[in-house]
């Protein structure tokens, strides 16, 4: 049975997963526990990729300094630096992008088969 409700409490009472849309990744993800469980494990997840971000942010700024220092030296050091930007801006391709709400309604179908 899929339901749709605002109520916490109302869907904490008999939820045993929760189908959760995903707007950015267009995807429905599933979820094992009541609400409160599955709010509590999508805090987590948006904290574990806000400290992933956080990490490959100081790696990059790191490298840039050293990018910028290789690049004015000259010779062997230039070619080091170019290989560096390479590196670094496939390191900016690769954050995560971080969850948020997104609080408009979407129009969506949920199809389903009918059973006679």
């Amino acid at each position: 049975m899929v339901v749709i409700s605002h109520d916490a409490d109302f869907l904490n009472i008999f939820t045993e997963g929760v189908l959760y849309i995903n707007v950015m990744t267009h995807q429905v993800e599933q979820y094992r526990g009541d609400y409160d469980d599955v709010v509590v494990q999508i805090a987590n997840q948006i904290e574990k990729e806000q400290e992933l971000n956080a990490r490959m942010e100081r790696k990059i700024l790191d490298a840039k300094e050293k990018i910028n220092f290789f690049a004015n030296k000259g010779g062997k050091m230039r070619k080091i630096a170019s290989k560096m930007r390479d590196e670094v801006e496939e390191a900016e391709e690769n954050k995560v992008a971080v969850r948020r709400d997104d609080k408009t309604i979407s129009p969506f179908t949920i199809e389903f088969e009918n059973y006679v």
